[in-house]
């Protein structure tokens, strides 16, 4: 049959990077731990300031507490304007019990403007010890962004807080497909992504049907399809899952 002849259609045209983080793991520097406070160059593509420290350790950057002073940890990224990002971190608690955490998330354009500011407190659930993901979208109105993680003490936090694993991804690219010789689709875009898989048939070529969702581990990434389809030809196209 002549499966997939007239496939290389795509949702979006070009696949656009998504802007990168500098050292959003903290691995790259020092022998650990180290003390920082404000204004310390010392964690490569990061800047820090408050009126406290901020203790590098474990591959992590910990906020100690408790105090009331509120350190923060920012770092200035490009991006496209118009496009809509997300920023993923971790998010730690201690499991003992002893009280929440809390960081604040604020983001601003190169002119000074708020693009969002956000509170999440990690309660601490006995028992239950490490990162939990933290999921942030804003839409960038400047070539450069700054994202800033303050230590929030006056959102009600008792404990220290430690954040790590800081991942930014462009949600306006898309992905691209491209067809491999035999039945199947190799698809290229932002890896850690979801995308759902969609196709129409010339009969009814603006009713899109799913053949499944993914989340991108590699790319370009080989996925098989249906060599059973009744239809000689089909015409495929990716949408990001949220």
């Amino acid at each position: 049959m002549k499966f997939l002849a007239a496939l290389v259609i795509a949702l979006f045209a070009s696949t656009v990077p998504a802007a990168q983080f500098q050292n959003g793991s903290f691995e790259i520097g020092y022998t650990l731990p180290i003390t920082l406070s404000s204004g310390d160059p010392r964690i490569s593509g990061w800047e820090i300031g408050g009126n406290g420290s901020v203790i590098w350790d474990e591959d992590s950057i910990r906020f100690p507490g408790p105090s009331p002073k509120e350190e923060w940890i920012q770092q200035t990224f490009d991006t496209l304007p118009g496009h809509t990002y997300r920023i993923i971190y971790g998010l730690f608690h201690q499991g003992d019990g002893g009280g929440p955490s809390a960081i604040k998330t604020d983001i601003t354009s190169a002119t000074g403007e708020s693009l969002l500011s956000r509170t999440n407190l990690m309660g601490n659930i006995t028992g239950t010890i490490g990162f939990s993901p933290v999921k942030i979208d804003f839409t960038a109105t400047t070539a450069t962004t700054t994202v800033r993680f303050t230590h929030n003490y006056s959102s009600g936090a008792t404990r220290e807080a430690r954040i790590d694993n800081v991942q930014l991804f462009d949600l306006s690219a898309g992905a691209t497909l491209a067809t491999a010789l035999f039945p199947g689709i190799y698809i290229e875009g932002q890896i850690g992504l979801t995308y759902e898989l969609q196709y129409s048939t010339p009969d009814q070529p603006s009713l899109w049907h799913s053949a499944g969702t993914f989340q991108l581990d590699q790319s370009p990434k080989l996925l098989l399809v249906d060599t059973n389809s009744v239809t000689s030809q089909r015409t495929y196209r990716t949408v990001l899952i949220p």
